[in-house]
């Protein structure tokens, strides 16, 4: 897991995770994915209060934080169902609701006036949590993870 002091670090300094080797071992898949959640999980603790993740910038160019907490976990489940990992999604209506919009513009702003769209900060942990527990599982079952799977390149994409 990622400490607040490495957090921090990375933060000060401009430096990212590194790039998930394409040889990784599942358990390093694991390792990666759980870091990477990890770190979104800590940098939105750090809104001050409920309402930081409902204000929108003075701009409204953007969605208010609360649409970029549920956004990546939107994602993965998503992808993973695209890709035929899993059936189903957890729950369409989060789903179709923090699908889109990360770069919102002026003519794709369908919630300007309507801040009333937005779910509860338990009920999007709640559906973060479900969605940790479904990407660890794919990760930890699915037999595409498996050593002689891997690599995934160019190659053999899996």
């Amino acid at each position: 897991m990622v400490h607040l002091v490495q957090l921090l670090t990375v933060l000060h300094f401009g430096r990212s995770l590194p790039q998930v080797k394409t040889n990784a071992s599942r358990k390093e898949l694991l390792d990666y994915f759980d870091n990477t959640w990890t770190l979104t999980e800590v940098l939105f603790d750090g809104l001050v209060n409920e309402e930081a993740y409902y204000c929108r910038p003075y701009h409204k160019l953007r969605h208010p934080m609360i649409f970029y907490y549920g956004h990546p976990a939107v994602l993965y489940i998503n992808k993973l169902r695209v890709a035929g990992f899993i059936e189903r999604g957890i729950n369409p209506e989060l789903e179709q609701l923090f699908e889109t919009g990360v770069d919102e513009m002026r003519w794709d702003d369908l919630h300007e006036g309507n801040e009333d769209i937005w779910p509860s900060i338990s009920e999007v942990h709640k559906y973060r949590a479900d969605v940790y527990r479904v990407v660890h599982e794919v990760i930890e079952t699915h037999p595409l993870f498996d050593d002689e799977h891997m690599p995934i390149d160019i190659n053999k994409p899996t």
